[in-house]
């Protein structure tokens, strides 16, 4: 059987485990994957070894609606060799940390090194039932 939700009530459920303002995660962090990182941060691209950052850049979202909540910054990784980025990642901290959360990108195909992969307010998270 489903359940499902009040939007309301799926707004703070999602702000609950994601926004900044949330009192257990100040802070998240983007991370890129090669293939589908699955429920535990799996083929992550290395911060410094695949991409020029040395740490995973900061991640903000704006206040959820109806069980969606958007990024509203931007991430750009410089990277340093041929990648795949189909998947991205959410953490606790810039290096190491928890894994939350992950999804597809729109991207396909291999990035040549030296381009820039960039996320502009696009990153968006559903609670779906």
């Amino acid at each position: 059987m489903a359940t499902y939700l009040a939007g309301a009530y799926a707004s703070q459920a999602v702000e609950g485990m994601l926004a900044s303002s949330a009192p257990t995660v100040p802070t998240l962090y983007l991370s890129i994957h090669s293939a589908s990182p699955g429920t535990t941060g799996a083929n992550e691209l290395a911060a410094g070894t695949a991409y020029s950052q040395s740490v995973r850049p900061t991640l903000t979202f704006a206040a959820a609606s109806a069980g969606t909540i958007v990024s509203n910054d931007t991430q750009t990784y410089t990277l340093l060799s041929g990648s795949t980025v189909t998947y991205f990642g959410i953490w606790t901290a810039s290096s190491g940390g928890t894994y939350i959360t992950g999804g597809p990108t729109n991207l396909s195909g291999t990035i040549p090194s030296g381009a820039n992969v960039v996320f502009t307010n696009g990153i968006t998270l559903t609670i779906t039932g």
